[in-house]
């Protein structure tokens, strides 16, 4: 008895001194985490904010395309008014000339300022990757559409009908019976007057 309580006790011992040894690692750890989270940059955060709303929100990332392009078209339509020494262009209609570079990836032969010819290169790259990540968004849901079909995740808007969950072997024998029950019901309805007044026809077994 005596050996077995002098055991317990060495036992507590070295679990204190194990919990006094965890202590400060656990504290540097933390220290570490801290430090880490305080040396992230600024462009880290703002990444780390677009995840997780394109994460949370389904259509986030056709609504992050729809600005970023929109500021795009903004912005580059603001830089053509200040290049435009001769006036040509308001900024509406300069706006609406980058929506148009942008979308259609359009031709201008007649473009001889280095400031011009930059802006409209510009316009035509954002615009292809507009298009590529906007035929990816529409593949991807195409995709996920398709498949939810092909694994019977579409809504079924029906009632009156009966639901087995789950599959095992007497899962057959259930379904033969109650297509047994269904024809039975449909046979007491047959008659002329229970098809032509559903008010006599006999209600199904629940």
């Amino acid at each position: 008895m005596r050996r077995s309580k002098s055991k317990v006790l060495e036992a507590a011992r070295v679990g204190e001194e194990d919990c006094s040894d965890d202590g400060p690692e656990s504290a540097n750890h933390h220290i570490d985490d801290e430090g880490i989270d305080s040396s992230a940059t600024f462009g880290e955060r703002v990444w780390y904010k677009l995840e997780n709303l394109a994460e949370t929100y389904r259509n986030a990332y056709f609504y992050l395309l729809v600005v970023s392009t929109m500021f795009v078209v903004l912005v580059v339509g603001f830089l053509w008014t200040l290049v435009d020494e001769n006036d040509e262009h308001s900024y509406p209609s300069a706006v609406f000339l980058a929506f148009q570079v942008v979308t259609t990836f359009g031709y201008d032969d007649s473009l001889e300022k280095t400031a011009h010819i930059a802006l409209y290169v510009t316009l035509i790259v954002w615009g292809m990757i507009m298009l590529a990540i906007l035929i990816g968004m529409i593949t991807e849901s195409f995709e996920e559409f398709m498949h939810g079909m092909h694994e019977g995740k579409s809504k079924v808007p029906l009632r009156g009908h009966t639901l087995i969950l789950g599959w095992n072997e007497t899962t057959v024998r259930v379904v033969c019976q109650i297509a047994f029950l269904r024809r039975q019901f449909k046979k007491q309805n047959e008659t002329w007057t229970r098809t032509i007044f559903p008010s006599l026809r006999i209600r199904a077994a629940t």
